[in-house]
């Protein structure tokens, strides 16, 4: 379980955005119930109390107890179809096909989720989604119907959904895409289409501070250092999420902890490590950053605690046209130094930064389409390769150096 992960280190390249106070009008999900905790700051920005949307659907996702423990976890994207190459001309796509009726439609419909920050988080200051997420989904609008801000033009069109509400959002037709932190899993790809992935994130626990700098008792490895660290502790991952079935089995091998795995949210989970009934919280890096600016008790450890995560867009399976056109998309940024790293950058901080996180080639076939072929791949996610099969990379217990925390001991582990 010992080793050290590819180098993730280093300072976040070009501009860093800063979460500031804005980011912290999450808080209003909490309300009274927190107006008491210390670590939430009592100052809200202007417009901080305008009502979220309801989510897409009201009840966890039916098919998220279906698959087997071992399909149900992170691995790199398999038997994809092929990016389109070149990609076609706005509004020039094969007539009857689901590029057509989107475009015809004026719009795309697309799942994010409403509070993971830096990802996709409602900001209501400035009454719009924002994160990284959102800005893919910008490129993959901009392809469909044209340079020009989406947002603005009214080319897409966002359903806040919850993690368990993710992949029934897809399979119910209420929307095309889903953009939120969707890890690629077997189990999932059965479900349906995922897309080559576009971020790599890594599992890793969130805790709490202790402010006298305590230093923990010495460990044979990272990963018996995290788990001592659990030890008689609540650990919390929302539902119908890789990070809960990683924790599931962990808890399974090792014991002694408890789990709470009944909510629906990352910011649920926030708000109950605030609360104090559980200690701490488990999901990837990309989605745990957002919840340091919240929390001045909080730090990221720095070690990985499961399989590396590959974020994929969703949609609907069998649909190979829009298959091929987002992976299209999501090749041309990828391959595009400059690009990713512009998009990358707009969201990095210090305990997430850029390197690493880029993906890689080997999840790509080296046969590509043009535009309006995809339909000859009709397999897109029947794979099923062995879990940890060739060309996986990472696993539980790694160190993650390079997630440094900001000065005053927030965030991860040593430079």
């Amino acid at each position: 379980m010992t080793g050290v992960a590819p180098h993730r280190a280093g300072r976040a390249r070009g501009r860093v955005r800063s979460l500031g106070r804005t980011w912290l009008a999450l808080v209003v999900v909490v309300g009274v119930a927190v107006t008491a905790c210390s670590t939430v700051p009592a100052k809200l920005p202007a417009a901080a109390d305008q009502p979220w949307g309801t989510l897409a659907t009201a009840s966890a996702d039916p098919g998220a107890t279906t698959a087997e423990p071992n399909e149900d976890i992170p691995v790199e994207p398999r038997n994809l179809v092929p990016p389109m190459d070149p990609l076609p001309a706005p509004g020039s796509f094969p007539p009857g096909g689901s590029l057509e009726r989107i475009f015809d439609r004026r719009y795309l419909r697309v799942g994010v989720s409403r509070d993971t920050q830096l990802r996709g988080a409602w900001n209501p200051v400035k009454h719009r989604y924002e994160g990284f997420d959102v800005d893919i989904a910008h490129r993959i609008a901009e392809a469909l119907f044209g340079p020009g801000d989406p947002d603005r033009a009214g080319t897409i069109r966002y359903v806040p959904v919850s993690y368990s509400e993710r992949l029934p959002a897809i399979e119910s037709g209420r929307v095309d895409i889903v953009i939120s932190t969707l890890t690629y899993t077997e189990a999932r790809a059965r479900r349906v289409g995922l897309s080559q992935a576009y971020f790599t994130a890594y599992a890793r626990l969130l805790t709490r501070r202790d402010p006298a700098g305590a230093s923990a008792a010495p460990q044979s490895s990272p990963m018996a250092a995290a788990l001592a660290s659990l030890r008689d502790k609540r650990v919390c991952a929302p539902r119908a999420t890789t990070s809960l079935t990683n924790l599931q089995k962990i808890l399974a091998q090792f014991g002694g902890f408890e789990i709470e795995g009944d909510l629906n949210e990352l910011s649920d989970c926030l708000v109950a490590f605030q609360q104090g009934t559980v200690d701490a919280v488990a999901a990837n890096d990309a989605s745990l950053v957002g919840m340091l600016e919240q929390d001045a008790t909080a730090e990221l450890g720095d070690t990985e605690i499961g399989a590396r995560e590959y974020y994929s867009v969703g949609f609907t399976r069998g649909d190979t046209e829009l298959a091929g056109f987002v992976n299209g998309v999501l090749e041309g940024i990828r391959r595009d130094e400059a690009v990713w790293a512009g998009l990358c950058e707009a969201w990095a901080v210090a305990e997430m930064p850029c390197e690493g996180s880029r993906p890689n080639t080997r999840n790509l076939r080296s046969d590509r389409v043009g535009s309006g072929c995809a339909e000859a791949w009709s397999g897109q996610g029947e794979g099923r390769g062995p879990v940890g099969g060739p060309g996986r990379a990472g696993g539980a217990g790694r160190a993650v150096p390079g997630r440094a925390g900001r000065p005053g001991g927030r965030g991860g582990g040593p430079a």
